[in-house]
């Protein structure tokens, strides 16, 4: 993770010639979210250890939560971030 947003950042093409970062052109900010089934009880160190070192905002958010995401969405055609901050669906 450390390692594409300090590609975002550097945006040298010596190192990876594809040059996906150009796909956030017009982003204000990068900001991480680490998806996954589950995690461990030190994911939250980890994640910010990431945070620390690519000096960027980030955070977790299970799959589980991420269906829960969409469903919402769906629901409502918004993201709510509030209430998605409240009920832990969230933790940026």
């Amino acid at each position: 993770m450390v390692r594409y947003l300090t590609e975002a950042d550097e945006r040298d093409e010596t190192i990876n010639p594809t040059k996906w970062w150009l796909n956030l052109e017009g982003a204000s900010e990068i900001v991480y979210q680490f998806v996954s089934s589950g995690f461990t009880t030190n994911a939250v160190s980890k994640a910010n250890t990431i945070s620390r070192r690519s000096r960027k905002n980030g955070s977790l958010l299970s799959a589980k939560n991420l269906l829960l995401l969409a469903e919402n969405y769906l629901a409502t055609n918004t993201i709510d971030y509030e209430l998605l901050r409240s009920n832990n669906i969230i933790n940026m």
